[in-house]
C-alpha cells in the first residue's frame, strides 16, 4: 500500500471553506474571531490547529471540532506512520 502524506489542514480550510464562499483571509478571520495572523499562519502550514480553533471551524463552516482535531493528528503523525511502516520492512527483510 502506498504511503500518504495528508496536507496540511490549512490548506482544507483555505480550499474546503474560505475559498468555495469567495472569502477573504481577513473576513474569515473576522468571523472566526480569529487574528488574521494566526488564520493567514494556519492556511500556510505554519501553525496547527487547535482545539479552540477546530471549535470556531466547526460554529462558522458547519463541521466538526472532531473533523478539524483529526485533520491535524492525521498531518502531525504522518511521520511517525511513515517510519514504522520502515522499520516493519527492515524487520521483515532481516
Amino acid at each position: 500500500m502506498p504511503m500518504y502524506d495528508p496536507p496540511h489542514p490549512g490548506e482544507n480550510v483555505w480550499y474546503e471553506c474560505i475559498e468555495p464562499l469567495g472569502m477573504a483571509i481577513a473576513e474569515a478571520a473576522d468571523q472566526l474571531d480569529m487574528d488574521l495572523r494566526q488564520l493567514a499562519a494556519i492556511v500556510d502550514g505554519r501553525e496547527p490547529i487547535t482545539l479552540n480553533v477546530a471549535r470556531r471551524l466547526s460554529l462558522v463552516f458547519g463541521s466538526t471540532t472532531d473533523f478539524w482535531l483529526r485533520l491535524q493528528d492525521s498531518y502531525d503523525n504522518a511521520p511517525v506512520r511513515k517510519q514504522g511502516k520502515a522499520n516493519e520492512r527492515i524487520h521483515d527483510a532481516g
